[in-house]
């Protein structure tokens, strides 16, 4: 009987520690959370970092894409402009067609073909001539008489040029028969060392008597 009281008040003295013991603060858990957020800084530091690289990355990117999506623009604008000033397929055709025209008054410039004809009255002979364009008629008649051998007299006077023979025919003043010329069936009106030639001219010397 005089143990119940020790046991009993052994019982009460050891729930107090216990109690004193739950009531008192847990100072081991602030310092393991603080432990774990100073681990925690030097992640989070390097998330931060790497989210900034990829944010820098993802600028430059975007700007590379917006220089090259320009510089396409400009390649576009440049070739549609120069299509827009080279000539159409026609109007090609069109200066083709105008160069080869140039080309080809370049080479009548060169040399002309002329029919010469020379009708005596009783006969006539035809003298195809080739010579520069920028002779005369009388320059055709020289020349005629040159490559084909028939004779040629002349007289110079102060307005030009004077024919008195042609192939062994002479003038004949008691009877008014002279050479005239025709060009393309027309009776010249100058003199032929003024009248120029032109390509496919015909050009007809006649003996025939005049008024």
């Amino acid at each position: 009987l005089l143990a119940i009281p020790l046991i009993i008040s052994t019982y009460f003295l050891i729930s107090k520690a216990v109690n004193n013991k739950e009531s008192q603060p847990n100072l081991t858990e602030p310092k393991l959370s603080t432990t774990l957020k100073k681990q925690k800084e030097p992640e989070k530091k390097a998330l931060t970092t790497e989210t900034n690289v990829n944010k820098a990355a993802n600028k430059d990117e975007s700007a590379e894409q917006g220089a090259s999506k320009k510089a396409e623009t400009e390649q576009k604008v440049a070739t549609k402009t120069k299509q827009n000033q080279q000539p159409s397929p026609r109007n090609t055709k069109k200066i083709s067609k105008k160069k080869s025209s140039k080309n080809i008054v370049k080479d009548k410039s060169d040399k002309c073909s002329v029919s010469l004809l020379v009708n005596k009255g009783a006969s006539a002979k035809t003298y195809p001539t080739k010579l520069a364009c920028s002779s005369t008629v009388f320059d055709l008649l020289k020349t005629a008489s040159a490559q084909y051998g028939f004779s040629l007299k002349y007289k110079n006077y102060s307005f030009g040029v004077f024919i008195t023979e042609i192939d062994g025919l002479k003038e004949d003043k008691a009877s008014s028969m002279y050479w005239l010329y025709y060009i393309n069936g027309n009776l010249a009106n100058k003199g032929a060392s003024e009248k120029k030639i032109n390509e496919g001219d015909k050009i007809l010397w006649k003996y025939e008597k005049t008024n």
